[in-house]
């Protein structure tokens, strides 16, 4: 649609540039030509032959005049023939210049039209790639999360262990350290009741 309107524009441009250039060729023309006429008509000398008839020979006088007419007119006909004969070979050479610059314009439209397709299969294929980027990224995220949770859990959970184990560590030592203090206790009174038990024997 675009190549028709643009093709019917450059043909009325044409029809108005030929219009123009006929109204001035017949203006100058006509300008011309009445021109000559004056011209002609203030050379023209009149030359009387006198007779004793009195009579004019019309028919010559008429003949002569429709013979300059008829000239002119040649004249004037054949300049005409030339000059529009000039304006057609200047519209074909304009026609076919045109024409070869609509071939070379809608080559170089379906060769963009081409690279336009091209570069949308890529801006379509990047379009995925970075929607897949986008899902992966989100899943990872979403695992991430759900891993970080988990560890945390296991972290806090190791931690309350570790807590349990220490105390259970501090009560076994306190239980050590009481049994070695009884322990004490009855190595000291078994000493004792040793030395007692020696002195009563010796005595």
């Amino acid at each position: 649609e675009v190549d028709n309107a643009f093709k019917e524009q450059k043909e009325m441009e044409l029809k108005k540039e030929l219009l123009i250039e006929n109204k001035e060729f017949l203006k100058n023309f006509f300008t011309e030509e009445l021109a000559v006429l004056n011209c002609h008509l203030s050379d023209i000398s009149v030359v009387l032959n006198m007779n004793n008839s009195r009579c004019l020979d019309m028919d010559t006088l008429i003949q002569n005049i429709d013979n300059w007419y008829q000239s002119i007119a040649y004249r004037s006909k054949e300049e005409a023939n030339l000059f529009y004969q000039n304006q057609i070979e200047d519209l074909q050479n304009k026609k076919c210049q045109c024409h070869e610059n609509l071939q070379k314009n809608s080559g170089e439209i379906a060769e963009l039209n081409r690279a336009i397709q091209i570069m949308q299969c890529k801006v379509d294929a990047e379009k995925q790639k970075t929607t897949a980027l986008q899902v992966a990224i989100g899943d990872t995220e979403h695992n991430g999360d759900r891993a970080l949770k988990d560890a945390r859990a296991k972290h806090i959970e190791l931690q309350n262990r570790m807590q349990n184990s220490k105390d259970q560590l501090a009560s076994i030592l306190r239980d050590y350290q009481e049994l070695m203090n009884t322990k004490l206790a009855l190595d000291i009174e078994i000493a004792t009741y040793k030395t007692m038990l020696e002195g009563e024997e010796n005595r």
